[in-house]
C-alpha cells in the first residue's frame, strides 16, 4: 500500500512588491511643510487609495505617507520615526510601514505661545512680514536652515507684522515689547497597546479548506494624543490548512 499525504499551508498575507504592504496610522493634525528623514517622495493632488498608491509606486519603495481622505497623498520612501513631527490644527494624517502589525510610536511637537508682550535677543533669522500661521510655517520648514525651536511675531489679530525665527531663546534672551513668543512643545503620544494573540483556532470552516482566526485583547488605552485602539485589529484570519490524500492499495 502507497500512502501519499501532501500537506499545503496557504497563508493571508499582503503581497506588494514593495514590503510587507501593511500601514497604521501614527499620528494625525500633521503639519504638511515640514520633512521626515526621506530622501525621495511624490505629491499626488487627488487621491482616493493613499494606500494602494503607495504600494503601486514605481520610482522609489514607499514605506509612508501622509494622508488627506479623498484628497492628497504624500508618498515617501521612509520616514524617521525618531524625528519629532510638528503637528498642528490639520487633516493629513501619518502612515507608515508596521510589518509586525503593532503601531510604532513618534513623537510629535506643537507650537505653544509662551509669553506675550516681549522681545528677543537671541541670534536670528527672518522672512519678514507675515501672519502667525505663515511664520509657524518658515519655522517648521527649517527657513535658512534653522534649527528653528522658537518665533516672534505679533498677536493673533495683528494681520501682517515681522516674524523672527530663534534655535534657542533662553529667559535671559527675552525681555518687554510688543511680540507674542512661540515655542515649541514636544510630548510623546502613547498609542494602544494590544496583548498578545492567542493561538490559531484549531479547525477551520468548510471542512478545514476555510479559514482559520485568531484574536486578541486591548491592554491599555492610547493616551496623550496616540493613535486609538482600533477594534478592527482585534482579530484575523487567515486561509485554513487544506490536506489531501492519495493512495494505492
Amino acid at each position: 500500500m502507497w500512502l501519499l499525504t501532501l500537506l499545503l499551508v496557504v497563508s493571508a498575507t499582503v503581497s506588494s512588491g514593495q514590503g510587507c504592504g501593511k500601514f497604521r496610522q501614527v499620528a494625525e493634525g500633521v503639519i504638511l511643510n515640514q520633512t521626515f528623514g526621506e530622501t525621495a517622495k511624490r505629491i499626488i493632488e487627488k487621491s482616493d487609495n493613499c494606500t494602494a498608491d503607495c504600494l503601486a509606486e514605481t520610482d522609489f519603495v514607499c514605506t509612508a505617507f501622509l494622508s488627506v481622505v479623498f484628497g492628497e497623498c504624500v508618498l515617501f520612501d521612509k520616514i524617521d520615526l525618531n524625528r519629532q513631527v510638528m503637528k498642528d490644527v490639520s487633516y493629513y494624517r501619518l502612515f507608515t510601514e508596521a510589518c509586525d502589525g503593532e503601531t510604532p510610536s513618534i513623537e510629535y511637537c506643537h507650537f505653544k505661545i509662551i509669553r506675550t508682550n516681549v522681545k528677543v535677543s537671541a541670534s536670528s533669522v527672518s522672512p519678514g512680514m507675515t501672519s502667525p500661521s505663515g511664520c509657524r510655517d518658515f519655522c517648521v520648514a527649517r527657513y535658512h536652515n534653522l534649527n528653528c525651536t522658537a518665533f516672534t511675531v505679533g498677536p493673533a489679530d495683528t494681520l501682517y507684522s515681522t516674524c523672527t525665527l530663534f534655535q534657542s531663546v533662553t529667559s535671559a534672551d527675552v525681555s518687554d515689547g510688543s511680540m507674542d513668543l512661540w515655542t515649541t512643545v514636544c510630548e510623546a503620544p502613547v498609542n494602544c497597546v494590544y496583548g498578545p494573540w492567542n493561538d490559531w483556532s484549531s479547525t477551520c470552516s468548510t471542512s478545514c479548506g476555510g479559514t482559520q482566526t485568531r484574536s486578541r485583547s486591548i491592554s491599555g488605552e492610547a493616551t496623550n494624543g496616540g493613535t486609538a485602539c482600533n477594534m478592527s485589529l482585534l482579530s484575523e484570519t487567515q486561509a485554513g490548512v487544506e490536506r489531501w490524500w492519495y493512495g494505492a492499495f
